[in-house]
């Protein structure tokens, strides 16, 4: 799973399995299926940096999401899209 890389040099969400324990402890808080989840959640900021530190993210159609409107901000101009 994907987690916020507090500790690394870029502001990215990584899934390499080295997550502090607070963040094995409180999964359901820190841990997420997609690249993603975890970055529009702890970087929604660095967006595009965080997405594109993983390319092949998978896309996952939750419920909570899915047919929902979201800022897409990896194309120029920025602008608002649903599934």
């Amino acid at each position: 799973k994907y987690y916020p890389d507090f500790d690394g040099a870029k502001d990215v969400c990584v899934n390499d399995g080295l997550q502090p324990m607070y963040m094995d402890v409180s999964a359901d808080h820190w841990m997420y299926l997609t690249l993603m989840e975890c970055c529009a959640t702890h970087y929604e900021w660095n967006y595009a940096e965080c997405v594109g530190s993983n390319p092949n993210a998978p896309v996952v159609n939750d419920q909570a999401t899915y047919n929902k409107w979201f800022p897409d901000w990896l194309n120029d101009p920025q602008t608002c899209k649903n599934d």
